[in-house]
């Protein structure tokens, strides 16, 4: 029994598997194919499919509403995880800048002290040496900065420099201070 295609009703760009893309009304139309086979593209048997051993308890536990346990969670761990995670930075930042300011004031200090103990100074002398030196250096980062200056026992000169740091965090102010003690300089004649 010899039977043609075209005496069938099958178009010829059907033979073999191969259909045309372009202007076949019947492009839609699925093939009859053997339905074991339902794996996509090459995949074998149980590939992006779960057998029963790789199932979890908590994969079978579900709510009333047909989710699974833990969906919901993890929206929720965000939204607490993600403002703390912020907090943490924002901290390491400000404790930086608190460190920075630190720095700063401490070379102020030192400058004033070096104003005030060298041989004519004077302490308005180291008072003016640290401000100007927190007004070149530390004006963005250290506010309401203020030097004192003293003279102690034994010809020894105190420049004390203090102030607060720029705040990130709002409500968040910390003081950072420095004290600088040196011996007046001067000379004298030996006899």
């Amino acid at each position: 029994m010899d039977v043609h295609f075209d005496q069938m009703g099958v178009d010829e760009s059907r033979r073999g598997g191969k259909c045309r893309r372009e202007g076949d009304p019947d492009r839609s139309v699925r093939r009859a194919r053997h339905r074991g086979r339902r794996h996509h593209r090459g995949e074998g048997h149980g590939q992006s499919q779960f057998d029963q051993s790789e199932l979890t308890f908590a994969d079978a536990v579900v709510t009333r509403r047909g989710r699974r346990v833990g969906e919901d969670g993890s929206v929720v761990e965000a939204a607490i995880a993600i403002p703390a995670a912020m907090l943490v930075i924002l901290l390491a930042v400000q404790v930086c800048l608190w460190a920075h300011a630190s720095t700063l004031v401490q070379a102020a200090a030192a400058r004033g002290d070096q104003a005030a103990c060298v041989e004519g100074g004077s302490l308005n002398a180291g008072i003016e040496e640290a401000q100007l030196a927190l007004a070149d250096t530390a004006s963005q980062v250290v506010t309401d900065p203020s030097v004192q200056a003293s003279l102690m026992p034994g010809d020894e000169v105190q420049v004390r420099v203090t102030g607060t740091t720029e705040s990130i965090i709002p409500g968040i102010r910390l003081p950072v201070s420095a004290v600088r003690v040196g011996a007046r300089q001067e000379f004298r004649v030996g006899g």
